[in-house]
C-alpha cells in the first residue's frame, strides 16, 4: 500500500510542472431566462410573481479561488480546479413590482440567488510578448443553488417561504488576458444547470396557520462573469 502512494505522487509529480493559486473577482450577469421577468399586464413579473421559468435575476457579483496544475512537456496548458461563488439580487424591476404591491408599513424580504460551483477543467494560455498572455479554458462540475428566502408580515397576517438547495451538473467556458504572469482579466460564460425550485411555505392569518410544499417550475441558471484575478 505505501508503495502504491509513493508511486501515486511521483507519478503525479512528474506530469506537473507547478501549480498556481489564483484569486477572482467580479461582476455577474444573468443570462437567458434567469435574467428576464414576465411583462404582463403592465408589471415586470418573475419565477416568485407566478410567471414559470423566469427568474428575474439582476446583476451581482462574484468570487472565487482557481488552483492550475501546470502540465510538464505541454507549453501553457494545466489542468484547473476552481469554486466560486455567485450572487444575484432580483432585478430593479422585480423588486419595484413588490415594493408596489405592499403597503409601506408592511415588512417584507425578498430573495437573492447564490450559485456555487465546483468544477474540474483544463486551462491553456499562449504567450504574446513577454509580460502579456492569452489564455482559454473549460471545466465540467456541480453547482449548489441556493435561493434565501421570501417574508411578508402585516397587522394580521404574515408568511415565510424557504427554498430548497439544488444540486445540478454544470460548465463554465472563458476567456482572457494574463499580465506579468500574475494579474488577469477575463469573461466566463457559467451554464448552472436546471433545477425544480422548491419551497415549503408557512402562512398566519388571524390567529390561523397552514404550511404547503410544492414547486414553482423549472429554472435554468446562467450568467457572464467579468472577472479580475491575482
Amino acid at each position: 500500500m505505501k508503495k502504491n502512494i509513493i508511486f501515486i505522487v511521483f507519478t503525479f509529480l512528474s506530469v506537473v510542472a507547478f501549480s498556481q493559486t489564483t484569486f477572482r473577482i467580479g461582476g455577474s450577469f444573468p443570462t437567458g431566462k434567469f435574467g428576464d421577468s414576465k411583462y404582463y399586464d403592465g408589471h415586470e413579473l418573475s419565477l416568485f410573481a407566478g410567471e414559470k421559468n423566469y427568474g428575474g435575476a439582476g446583476f451581482g457579483a462574484m468570487l472565487g479561488l482557481q488552483h492550475k496544475f501546470a502540465i510538464n512537456n505541454v507549453n501553457g496548458l494545466g489542468v484547473i480546479i476552481s469554486a466560486d461563488v455567485i450572487w444575484n439580487p432580483l432585478s430593479k424591476d422585480v423588486r419595484e413590482f413588490y415594493e408596489d404591491e405592499v403597503d409601506d408599513d408592511d415588512d417584507f424580504t425578498l430573495p437573492h440567488y447564490f450559485n456555487v460551483p465546483l468544477m474540474l477543467g483544463l486551462n491553456y494560455e499562449h504567450s504574446l510578448s513577454s509580460s502579456i498572455a492569452i489564455y482559454g479554458e473549460g471545466a465540467l462540475g456541480l453547482n449548489l443553488g441556493f435561493i434565501t428566502g421570501l417574508s411578508f408580515e402585516e397587522s394580521s397576517a404574515e408568511a415565510t417561504v424557504k427554498f430548497d438547495v439544488s444540486t445540478t451538473f454544470a460548465y463554465r467556458l472563458g476567456a482572457g488576458f494574463v499580465f506579468n504572469d500574475k494579474y488577469s482579466i477575463g469573461l466566463s460564460f457559467y451554464n448552472l444547470g436546471t433545477s425544480k425550485v422548491k419551497y415549503e411555505a408557512e402562512f398566519s392569518e388571524n390567529g390561523k396557520s397552514s404550511r404547503e410544499k410544492d414547486d414553482l417550475g423549472k429554472l435554468t441558471r446562467s450568467v457572464l462573469a467579468l472577472n479580475f484575478g491575482c
